[in-house]
């Protein structure tokens, strides 16, 4: 099954058809339906989701997926599904309005051919403890999951007051993220000096692996052929984290920030897995004893480095518009994207830090904080730009965070300088001059 639609501009024409986004990335699993959908960090999603999606008339999806054919039904077609089917072709101002109607009339038609399955609405409303608000994804479960009714997850007494569900729809090929954290657990446990790590990672409480029917996914591979992308639903609750982008206090927040480079780079050095997604919304921070203290959140992307070299694990670019390394933006890798390194990563906590640091309520030369909107060539440009003019320089920065930019320079001379040293070589060899250490030393300075 394909991830459910993302909203998109109310002036869109309302599409009579059911959407499939084979290559729809990402959420933020700590965000709410508006936060998550509507803000420009979110708007690469959007794009991404618009220009992969695939549409099927519903007449077509009926006959494909559940063997219905409005045109030559098997029995008369009833009143109640003609009134449902009517609703659901009823124009809408954004897609979010269709998934009601779709559930009650894809329901129907599941009834009316004695289908064991039915349409859910994968609402935190389902949840325990989780805010209502949440975007929904539409899920296929057997009716004897009763999820319509039941909690699908009830919290122990031991489990914090608030926590959040997160729901993933990724790729078959891609390690999930409880997996993941599993093996850098064992690290730690193999590392009596590493106990530390454990205080910067996400405190998963449950997880869950949801497949598609086989005769669903089946269906969808003879529609879509080589465009399907196979997935699965990943279900985490974890504790609630705050986002670093909360933090207010210059101090509170360098600290946050250091330890979850420290964190990211340990996780890579010690237990071989490379993040991929280092964003503002996967920085997060949680309150231990009356002091902050960084997390590294969302390993949806993270994979074992020694897969690095195999080539990707999905179809499509992994990491978040706004903070990808420049050398995953270059125009000449945009449709071969080279292996992911951790110096990537490092450039995209610098982007991170500088989205931090810019203040939104004062005219921006670069428009840091619309990246999201850009394109991959225009981002590109933008960026390198950047570094070659030293844009740090003429960024209006917020009043505490000001102390931050003779940091950022210095950061900012280090990518550029390693960028034109790769440039100048005359061989593949990669010139390694960002590292973990050098970083963290600019930083500390």
């Amino acid at each position: 099954m394909s991830r459910a639609q993302t909203p998109v501009n109310s002036q869109r024409p309302p599409l009579d058809g059911v959407h499939s986004t084979p290559q729809s990335a990402g959420s933020g699993s700590n965000l709410t339906y508006d936060t998550q959908s509507t803000r420009l960090h979110y708007s690469p999603y959007l794009y991404q989701d618009l220009s992969n999606e695939k549409i099927m008339a519903f007449e077509d999806f009926c006959k494909t997926i559940f063997d219905f054919d409005f045109d030559q039904p098997k029995k008369p077609i009833t009143k109640k599904l003609r009134t449902l089917l009517d609703r659901y072709r009823l124009p809408v101002t954004e897609e979010t309005g269709r998934y009601e109607p779709f559930i009650l009339l894809a329901n129907e038609i599941l009834r009316e051919c004695g289908s064991e399955y039915v349409f859910v609405r994968n609402d935190p409303k389902y949840l325990w403890g989780i805010d209502p608000g949440r975007k929904p994804d539409i899920l296929l479960v057997h009716k004897s999951a009763s999820l319509l009714r039941e909690p699908i997850v009830q919290g122990p007494e031991e489990w914090p007051e608030r926590v959040v569900a997160k729901l993933s729809w990724l790729p078959s090929s891609r390690e999930p993220e409880h997996d993941i954290l599993k093996e850098i657990q064992k690290a730690i446990v193999r590392d009596p000096s590493a106990a530390w790590v454990s205080d910067h990672l996400p405190n998963v409480l449950y997880s869950q692996v949801c497949d598609a029917p086989d005769g669903i996914v089946a269906s969808l591979v003879r529609h879509f052929k080589d465009d399907y992308e196979e997935r699965r639903l990943y279900l985490l609750v974890m504790e609630e984290l705050g986002c670093i982008d909360a933090i207010k206090d210059c101090d509170s927040l360098k600290t946050a920030y250091k330890q979850i480079v420290r964190c990211h780079h340990w996780v890579y050095e010690r237990a071989g897995i490379l993040h991929r997604d280092i964003s503002v919304k996967n920085l997060m921070f949680r309150q231990k004893n009356d002091t902050i203290v960084g997390v590294l959140n969302d390993f949806d992307l993270a994979t074992p480095a020694a897969k690095l070299d195999k080539g990707p694990t999905s179809k499509q670019r992994t990491g978040t518009w706004p903070y990808l390394a420049i050398e995953l933006l270059d125009p000449s890798t945009w449709l071969q994207p080279p292996p992911h390194l951790y110096r990537y990563d490092l450039e995209s906590f610098f982007w991170v830090l500088l989205t931090l640091a810019v203040d939104p309520d004062k005219s921006v030369t670069y428009n840091i904080l619309r990246w999201s909107e850009y394109d991959h060539v225009t981002l590109y440009n933008t960026k390198s730009s950047f570094f070659f003019n030293v844009g740090i320089q003429e960024t209006p920065l917020q009043p505490q965070y000001e102390r931050l930019r003779d940091r950022l320079t210095h950061l900012a001379y280090l990518f550029d300088d390693a960028k034109r040293a790769r440039v100048r070589s005359s061989s593949n060899t990669i010139v390694e001059m960002v590292t973990a250490e050098t970083f963290l030393k600019i930083l500390s300075s």
